[in-house]
């Protein structure tokens, strides 16, 4: 599940960091790879 607005917002506040990439499916594949790469505690992408 997706968290919600609220629960970014928390995130955010308590340091951690929200990035937000927009661009072609393969773009945005790539993106997702090399963020998988980082310890990322949560990855997901959606289509427009």
């Amino acid at each position: 599940m997706t968290p919600s607005p609220q629960e970014h917002e928390l995130d955010v506040q308590a340091g951690k960091f929200l990035v937000l990439a927009r661009g072609t499916p393969e773009m945005i594949a790539h993106a997702h790879v090399v963020l998988g790469t980082t310890g990322a505690s949560l990855l997901a992408a959606h289509a427009a």
